[in-house]
């Protein structure tokens, strides 16, 4: 299952500090001796569509030697943003004498720290694939600030992710009450990866 076609218009990049975050993941779905529910292969740093391009042979050659997911997360990140706040956190680690996690310190401030600037761009993980979909984004619309929400529809293994533009959840909340269809909000997830690449 390859994305990038639905992913590339995604990307958008206004100067030489945007980058977004992709992972290479292993998950318990597809290897039970996992102690946790996944595990990072490899982390890139996309800086522009042609880097992505260039470097997509290289992720799905990982893919499909380890059984792994790329994912990417679809808010924009900022080097510089993300550097200061792995600073910070690298002097409260050595303030704690947590000297192992250090080197970890970049990859996961890049996960913390998100929507530095730009536009925010919401998941919603359908994993239900009969699940209704012109329905549910034409309710979206209506919740303020009203108007055309939708900005893609990527394949998933089991189902699919909806990425949308933000909207007023309490208003979803109560639209989807009257339709007698209730909304699950741990559907919803306003910083998280989405699937680029899994090898089929």
């Amino acid at each position: 299952m390859n994305n990038i076609q639905q992913i590339r218009h995604l990307l958008e990049f206004s100067s030489g500090d945007d980058f977004y975050l992709l992972q290479v993941l292993k998950r318990k779905k597809e290897h039970p001796e996992l102690g946790r529910n996944s595990q990072v292969i490899k982390t890139y740093y996309i800086k522009s569509i042609p880097y992505l391009d260039k470097i997509m042979t290289e992720i799905k050659g990982i893919c499909d030697l380890f059984n792994a997911r790329a994912y990417i997360n679809l808010n924009k990140r900022s080097y510089r943003n993300v550097a200061f706040h792995t600073l910070g956190k690298i002097s409260n680690q050595i303030m704690n004498e947590d000297y192992d996690n250090v080197a970890k310190a970049y990859n996961s401030t890049a996960g913390t720290y998100g929507n530095a600037h730009g536009d925010k761009k919401w998941i919603i993980d359908v994993d239900d694939s009969e699940f209704y979909c012109p329905d549910f984004l034409t309710t979206i619309d209506f919740c303020m600030p009203k108007g055309d929400k939708f900005l893609a529809k990527i394949p998933t293994k089991n189902g699919y992710h909806l990425v949308v533009k933000p909207f007023n959840i309490n208003e979803m909340e109560k639209f989807m009450k009257e339709l007698g269809t209730p909304f699950d909000s741990q559907m919803l997830h306003k910083d998280a990866l989405t699937l680029l690449y899994f090898p089929e």
